[in-house]
């Protein structure tokens, strides 16, 4: 099984770019609107990925990437890329037999678990762009298949994929969790962090929208409405309001609503709402555990060493000389001696929170030690 470059392909794709690059500067010149929506930035956002579409050795790295990542998920096939033989013009891959996902009759007659496999597809998508940050970007049904024998997805064709960073990508969880609970308010704040908020930006009125769309949610069947959507619609909604997004989030919504839409034909009745939200609470939850946030709390106490050691010191310099330079006598040797103290404590539990002394007991010493140079940090 595998692919080739069409030859003469790269030179016409090239050719139609520059044509959808000279319309879009020509546009933004004699449209506001059209500047607004930033559309050369759009068609050099799609030159990139059309780019990487055509070059197979790129895409057989892409293909790697993801089967690296989706190794330790039951149900989750990615073909083996035969690299000894694969080229920038052609690339190989395993050889993999399935139905298209939307092939919904014949996976009833091959009485597939439908549930299953609807669950399967939206942990797949979540744990791509939430867990990994980089996620097969084109699940359309010719591209997302099942397998007859063992109900696996099979993915193919990776040459358009999207990268997250870490902050984005753990907003873009929080969100879809204020979305699935309903909170406004916290939906909000979230885009806010998400964006970049222009200074004529309506908040108000992105408000009134996402309680809107929530509401509609809320009232809506999951073939109307998802969370996704209902996510993707809000950040389209901020846009317009006033707020600048990454243009990896429009490539990150189109994929997941793909997802959605073929999860929704294997198993109409797939509880999307309950099923984002206990699989991003649970990718939320591996990520932030004790020992990663400790080692974050750690890193920071030492890069801020000189602030948590000499602040004491430099308050009591502040503090030394009142408004009319009187003299006012407030040295506390010993505060400076419990800051230091404290920052050692902070270290020694994050280190035991990585430990090797095995997880409750490393785990409950770790957290107290935290509590004790908590208490040392506020003691006055």
């Amino acid at each position: 099984m595998g692919k080739i470059r069409r030859p003469g392909i790269k030179e016409k794709v090239d050719r139609d770019l520059d044509i959808l690059k000279s319309l879009a500067k020509r546009g933004e010149r004699v449209s506001s609107r059209i500047s607004e929506l930033k559309a050369l930035e759009m068609v050099k956002e799609f030159e990139d990925w059309i780019t990487d579409e055509l070059d197979l050795e790129k895409e057989a790295r892409n293909a790697e990437v993801l089967r690296n990542n989706m190794s330790g998920e039951e149900g989750i096939k990615i073909p083996e890329i035969h690299q000894e033989v694969s080229t920038e013009r052609v690339m190989v891959m395993e050889r993999v037999e399935g139905l298209k996902a939307t092939e919904t009759e014949k996976l009833k007659e091959i009485d597939i678990d439908a549930e299953a496999v609807a669950d399967r597809g939206i942990s797949m998508g979540l744990k791509q762009v939430i867990r990994d940050g980089f996620f097969h970007a084109d699940p359309h049904p010719s591209n997302f298949f099942i397998d007859t024998e063992t109900g696996q997805i099979i993915l193919i064709d990776f040459g358009m994929v999207g990268k997250l960073t870490e902050t984005t990508r753990r907003k873009l969880g929080l969100l879809f969790l204020h979305v699935a609970n309903e909170d406004v308010d916290s939906a909000v704040q979230t885009i806010q962090e998400i964006g970049s908020v222009r200074e004529d930006a309506d908040i108000p009125g992105l408000r009134k929208d996402v309680e809107e769309m929530i509401l509609l949610l809320k009232n809506s069947r999951a073939k109307d409405s998802t969370v996704t959507r209902t996510a993707l619609d809000m950040i389209v909604s901020a846009s317009r309001r006033g707020i600048d997004f990454p243009s990896s989030l429009v490539l990150t919504g189109k994929a997941m609503v793909t997802i959605e839409g073929i999860v929704l034909s294997i198993n109409p009745d797939a509880d999307l709402t309950h099923r984002y939200s206990s699989e991003v609470k649970e990718i939320l939850r591996e990520q932030n555990s004790p020992k990663d946030l400790a080692t974050d709390l750690a890193i920071d106490m030492i890069q801020n060493r000189d602030l948590i050691t000499k602040a004491p010191s430099k308050l009591n310099q502040a503090l030394e000389t009142d408004d009319e330079g009187r003299e006012v006598h407030v040295h506390d040797e010993g505060r400076e001696g419990r800051a230091i103290m404290a920052a050692g404590l902070s270290v020694s539990a994050a280190i035991l929170l990585q430990g090797e002394l095995g997880l409750q007991a490393s785990t409950v010493l770790g957290v107290l030690l935290f509590m004790a140079a908590g208490v040392l940090f506020l003691r006055d």
